[in-house]
């Protein structure tokens, strides 16, 4: 039975790397989009820190939430991104969130 859900914030797991129960995307206004862009399998911060939490546990159990908070190019956020990302965090009753960004 997979009864915890958890998110991680960051810029974006990409699926083929995880069985994402949500894939979202915070844009520059703010909105929360589903995400339908990934760059690649090797890149990005969310895929390695993934790769790391796979290893050294057991995920299965788990409803993963992606959400990407930075932009594509620049690999950079904003608190009002950050925030939004919290506030879906709590309507969708993630439990467990993962957070190391840096470029706020």
């Amino acid at each position: 039975m997979r009864d915890i859900k958890a998110a991680i914030i960051d810029d974006g797991v990409h699926p083929d790397i995880l069985c994402l129960d949500g894939d979202w995307l915070i844009d520059e206004e703010c909105n929360v989009l589903l995400n339908s862009s990934h760059g690649s399998i090797e890149d990005g911060h969310a895929n390695i820190c993934m790769r790391v939490i796979q290893k050294y546990s057991n995920t299965d159990k788990i409803l993963w939430h992606s959400i990407n908070v930075l932009d594509f190019n620049s690999k950079r956020g904003n608190i009002g991104r950050l925030i939004k990302a919290l506030e879906l965090c709590e309507s969708l009753d993630i439990k467990l969130i993962h957070l190391s960004v840096e470029g706020f």
